[in-house]
């Protein structure tokens, strides 16, 4: 995601443009999936292992760090509970401008790839969601006229 905010005012108007979005999510929380076993897991560090994933990303429990490639230690922040597994199905449906290859992988595939960069991921930090109804249509306006939209 491009910086789109610079100077004094970069951090308030990031924040803003993250509580309007936060105040977009549905009132339903999804269903989270089932638990992964272990066997999911294994499966899924050894696909994640012959995709060779590496190339373009550090695995979730790699702790070293590499500025050329794409961290998946925040996966789960980024992704709510059952969307990981959408999204591995097919990349550039849900971002027509992503560089991710699309593996075609199956329902299992991406079930088994999901488990495992779940599992290895940082927990998230539970924060509650903005209410401010100021700060909120402050961001709807930073959204609407700041460029974040082009995408």
């Amino acid at each position: 995601m491009p910086s789109l905010f610079h100077g004094a005012d970069a951090t308030a108007h990031s924040d803003a443009v993250a509580a309007y979005l936060t105040s977009l999510k549905s009132p339903t929380p999804p269903v989270a999936p089932a638990a992964a076993t272990s066997d999911l897991v294994e499966a899924g560090k050894a696909l994640y292992e012959k995709l060779h994933c590496v190339a373009c990303h550090v695995a979730p429990d790699d702790s070293k760090a590499d500025a050329s490639k794409i961290s998946q230690k925040q996966v789960l922040a980024k992704f709510t509970p059952g969307t990981l597994v959408a999204f591995l199905k097919k990349p550039s449906e849900h971002f027509a401008w992503i560089r991710m290859p699309d593996f075609k992988l199956s329902a299992d595939e991406a079930s088994q790839l999901a488990a495992y960069l779940e599992s290895a991921a940082d927990k998230p930090v539970e924060r509650a969601a903005p209410t401010d109804e100021t700060l909120i249509l402050k961001g709807k306006s930073l959204v609407q006229n700041s460029g974040c939209l082009n995408c």
